[in-house]
């Protein structure tokens, strides 16, 4: 609703930047946000690099229509930001606070997806409390028994940051050792084969529309990070 409202002069704001572990990559797609408006001629657009809480409140000067959220990770998609930008009363794209932070969650995100009957990878939450009582070896036989493998991943963080595909008992013990749970839960789940399709869905005018759907064949092992910002690295097939 907000896209459709806006006009080519528009105050707009593309809001980047952040300070999770994916900052980089969320300037990246922002600049190449940006680009795009100007190329789409949308005259009254900056980009703006959010690095402190100071950046932030600074916005409300700038009486914007619109921001345009291409922030990534931690404060940036998990329903802090999209609080502040309700609290300052300047429109944003994207999902609400409450949907930010359910789906920022991996483990909660799941929950949902299983209590109304979408299937989802079996999986067991690793906290800094239960990961010496956890019976890693059933765990390890029970998850790895479809394709011999189970994936390590963070509770909260995206772009692949700290994801481990593991193939052995060994060296699930070794990494979950090594990992930072004081900072993170971690889920441990079951490897799924098969291909790597995105669909991707947004609003319009309070209809669902789905955009065409996007086949990804990576070149290393698994949809890693490396694989999804260097360049060659995946090859896109659209519409898949």
């Amino acid at each position: 609703n907000i896209i459709m409202s806006l006009t080519k002069n528009s105050k707009i704001a593309v809001i980047c930047g952040g300070i999770s572990n994916e900052r980089e990559i969320s300037l990246r797609s922002g600049n190449n946000c940006f680009a795009a408006l100007q190329k789409l001629d949308y005259k009254n657009v900056e980009i703006i690099d959010i690095k402190s809480f100071s950046d932030l409140s600074s916005l409300k000067d700038k009486k914007l229509e619109a921001g345009l959220l291409v922030t990534h990770g931690t404060f940036g998609e998990d329903g802090a930001l999209q609080g502040v930008l309700e609290w300052l009363k300047i429109p944003y794209t994207g999902s609400s606070i409450l949907a930010s932070s359910m789906s920022m969650d991996k483990w909660i995100t799941k929950q949902i997806a299983k209590s109304i009957g979408i299937q989802t990878a079996k999986a067991y939450l690793i906290t800094l409390k239960n990961k010496d009582s956890l019976n890693l070896e059933e765990i390890w036989e029970e998850l790895s028994r479809s394709n011999k493998a189970v994936f390590l991943k963070p509770k909260s963080d995206g772009s692949s940051v700290n994801t481990f595909k593991i193939k052995s008992l060994d060296e699930l013990i070794k990494k979950i050792q090594k990992i930072n749970l004081a900072d993170s839960d971690y889920l441990l789940e079951e490897y799924i084969a098969g291909r790597e399709l995105t669909i991707s869905i947004i609003e319009v005018n309070n209809t669902l529309k789905v955009l065409p759907i996007l086949e990804l064949k990576p070149k290393n092992e698994f949809y890693d990070y490396e694989a999804k910002y260097t360049k060659g690295m995946t090859e896109f097939v659209l519409p898949a």
